[in-house]
């Protein structure tokens, strides 16, 4: 599979406790798809009530999965900046949830 999706902590996240591999994708777009899947996963389990964008996207940062694609081939790097779009979808999910 030419992408490896890896999970791990914000600080620390190919070497920490709490990485994991989320899986192998034939496609940028699939595992793309899949990490943003993953962030917005962790920003619903981070959210509480009330909650504006600041507090849950620090929440976040501080507990939230953080996933990065690796490519296993020659091919293009992903470029994928899973804070900023953490950034946008806690923006996303406080205006939904409110």
């Amino acid at each position: 599979m030419p992408y490896l999706l890896v999970v791990g902590g914000r600080y620390d996240p190919l070497s920490s406790e709490r990485r994991y591999d989320a899986g192998d994708f034939l496609t940028r777009d699939e595992a793309l798809a899949a990490a943003q899947k993953i962030i917005k996963r962790s920003l619903l389990e981070c959210w509480r009530t009330g909650m504006n964008t600041q507090a849950l996207f620090e929440r976040y940062k501080a507990l939230g999965e953080f996933p990065y694609i690796l490519s296993l081939s020659e091919g293009e790097p992903v470029v994928f900046d899973p804070p900023a779009y953490a950034l946008v979808q806690a923006l996303r999910i406080c205006e939904e949830l409110g």
